[in-house]
């Protein structure tokens, strides 16, 4: 599939010496799985429109179901970022930096044998740390409860599931 999408925009944009964005956009497949993730990247960035455009598209789809899975990712993304300021906090790194991960001592791996971060390459553990804490302890706390209380309207059939999606964006 990503051959044929790859394929496809080399033939749009020819011999231009440069692919842009809105290249992209206007012949690359959408499916709304890649929508749900711009939507969730967008929402943990903090970028509404964007993530208001995404929702907007996704709405278009049809496919049944969307909204929860929709819910699903975007809970999971945050819980991911609460257990590694949780993995953090338990090796004592406050600032995430390449050389915090690089330099972890053995008896500090030994103490914590299931950190994810300690499996992890000293860069990517670093790259996924910095994500994690640009949202603070309260302002996470507060996101997952407005997610949980989504899913909850959405399960319940407490209303219209494009308006909930929208309220949590917003």
């Amino acid at each position: 599939i990503l051959a044929n999408e790859l394929e496809k925009l080399a033939c749009y944009t020819g011999n231009n010496p440069e692919i842009t964005i809105d290249d992209c956009r206007a012949i690359v497949s959408r499916t709304p799985e890649a929508v749900i993730w711009e939507y969730t990247e967008a929402i943990q960035a903090g970028r509404k429109e964007a993530a208001l455009h995404s929702l907007a598209l996704l709405s278009g789809t049809g496919e049944q179901g969307i909204e929860l899975k929709l819910i699903a990712l975007l809970s999971n993304s945050f819980q991911k970022a609460l257990n590694l300021r949780q993995a953090m906090l338990e090796l004592g790194i406050t600032r995430p930096s390449p050389g915090a991960f690089e330099n972890l001592t053995e008896e500090q791996k030994a103490k914590f044998p299931g950190n994810p971060l300690i499996k992890l390459h000293p860069f990517r553990a670093f790259k996924m740390c910095e994500s994690a804490v640009r949202i603070d302890g309260a302002s996470l706390a507060q996101k997952l409860t407005l997610i949980r209380n989504a899913n909850r309207a959405l399960v319940s059939g407490g209303g219209d599931s494009r308006i909930i999606l929208e309220q949590l964006t917003i």
